[in-house]
């Protein structure tokens, strides 16, 4: 006797699959296809779709990066050679708006991860901030937004803020 296959032509719509699912899942389902005006069927069919496109985008993306892998390794050695160059021709991060770009970039990510890595100041630190920010009358938040930080108490760069508000202290007040 021949046993029974687990799909089979149906002469309406195509194929026919009988799927075992854990429980729950077919009341998950018939909710989701009710919100989207599907029925259950059509909702299992298009959540398979989706999930099938995606896996292939995936697929596209890896093999598109390995086509390209020497290229995107070589973005490295290019930024260094650029470098090398900008340093052998005298060109400082200041001369002009367009040399030195790379340099400029290159030093503002290098400071980013340095003060990312600092621990926030201690309680104590900050208390003498926010005297000195009384007693200059500095603007509190535009000091955060310089210091790159949403309290007093998540400075990182104590030193810095110290500095700017005694700097702030030393200029001559706008009449």
């Amino acid at each position: 006797m021949a046993k029974k296959s687990g799909t089979k032509r149906s002469e309406r719509s195509g194929e026919q699959y009988l799927i075992r699912m854990p429980l729950g899942l077919r009341e998950r389902i018939a909710q989701r296809a009710s919100q989207n005006g599907r029925s259950v069927s059509a909702e299992i069919v298009e959540a398979i779709e989706k999930h099938l496109e995606g896996a292939e985008r995936i697929t596209q993306i890896w093999e598109t990066l390995k086509k390209h892998q020497q290229d995107i390794e070589e973005i490295g050695l290019i930024r260094q050679a650029v470098l090398n160059l900008e340093a052998a021709m005298g060109v400082a991060a200041s001369d002009t708006d367009f040399y030195g770009i790379l340099s400029r970039a290159l030093e503002q990510r290098l400071e980013t991860e340095r003060v990312r890595k600092l621990p926030p100041i201690t309680a104590e630190q900050a208390a003498h901030i926010r005297e000195l920010i009384k007693q200059t009358a500095a603007p509190e938040d535009k000091l955060l937004q310089l210091l790159k930080a949403s309290s007093v108490e998540e400075i990182k760069e104590y030193d810095r803020a110290v500095w700017l508000l005694q700097d702030r202290a030393r200029r001559p007040k706008d009449p």
